[in-house]
């Protein structure tokens, strides 16, 4: 919400799995929903807690009895159908904060259905396949009708950011940000609590 009231023209959200411009929704790639389906009854054997981002919520899959998530802002369900949307599982996103192989049950499920990012310590995010925040990027300038990418400005921490940051003409990596992403990028600002995002804005003279 406090960003919303920041009221911006457009919004690449789902890792690059959505665009919305104008309160308008251009780009949905969802997973299948047998797929959410799959993946939901995996976690919940292996009891491990789960997020499922859609465009209109984020739902933590907890265990029954359990009723508050260790992310704040997620709404905390039991089941799959907890989390459908008129009807349907748009999801987009999945994350997991506890051992991938417990889930991945070395059948090849994860690496054949999802794209993986590593977002730091045991946090693994599970994007459709061919998705990343750099085809959300390349998907804004398209629909701007925009050729290259010429002042554009890329801020990102963790794994799930390098394909944006490889999008954009300009990659700053935020002081706290994992090894891999601070390589890639072009300029390296202060950290997330000390303001980095305003005096990275400020070096390149955006405000």
């Amino acid at each position: 919400d406090s960003l919303r009231a920041l009221d911006p023209a457009g919004v690449v959200a789902m890792a690059g799995a959505t665009l919305e411009v104008e309160g308008r929704v251009v780009y949905e790639d969802c997973f299948d929903e047998d797929i959410v389906e799959e993946l939901a009854r995996r976690m919940a054997a292996a009891g491990i807690e789960a997020f499922f981002e859609t465009n209109v919520a984020t739902f933590a899959l907890e265990s029954a009895g359990v009723e508050q998530s260790s992310l704040i802002g997620t709404s905390v369900v039991h089941s799959t159908e907890e989390m459908r949307v008129d009807g349907r599982l748009r999801v987009g996103k999945g994350g997991i904060a506890s051992d991938l192989a417990r889930v991945a049950n070395d059948d090849g499920f994860i690496d054949r259905e999802f794209e993986l990012c590593n977002t730091g310590g045991q946090n693994r995010e599970l994007s459709p396949k061919g998705i990343d925040k750099g085809v959300g990027v390349a998907r804004a300038l398209e629909y701007l009708g925009r050729t290259g990418n010429a002042r554009t400005f890329g801020f990102g921490d963790s794994g799930n950011d390098l394909g944006m940051l490889a999008a954009v003409e300009t990659a700053v990596a935020m002081g706290n940000a994992m090894p891999e992403v601070k390589a890639v990028a072009d300029y390296v600002t202060d950290d997330v609590a000390h303001d980095g995002t305003v005096t990275a804005m400020q070096h390149f003279g955006l405000i």
